[in-house]
C-alpha cells in the first residue's frame, strides 16, 4: 500500500510540474516556424520570383526546340 501511494503522489507532482516546462512551448515553436520560413525565402526566393524563373526557362526550351509545342 505504501508503495502505490508513493507512485500516486510521484504521479500527482509531475502532472502538476508539466505547465512549468511547457510554458513558452507555443511561442517557441511560432518563433522557429517564423525564422524556418525566412531562411527559406532567403535561401530559394519568393514563390512568384521561382514562377517567373520556371516560365522564361519554358519560353527559352520552345525557342531552342527542346519542347514540343501542342
Amino acid at each position: 500500500m505504501q508503495l502505490i501511494k508513493i507512485m500516486l503522489l510521484g504521479a500527482l507532482l509531475a502532472g502538476a510540474s508539466a505547465p512549468a516546462f511547457s510554458e513558452d512551448g507555443y511561442d517557441r515553436s511560432l518563433k522557429m516556424n517564423e525564422q524556418f520560413r525566412a531562411d527559406q525565402k532567403r535561401l530559394w526566393g519568393d514563390k512568384n520570383d521561382t514562377e517567373k524563373q520556371k516560365t522564361e526557362r519554358s519560353l527559352s526550351r520552345e525557342k531552342d526546340g527542346q519542347i514540343n509545342k501542342p
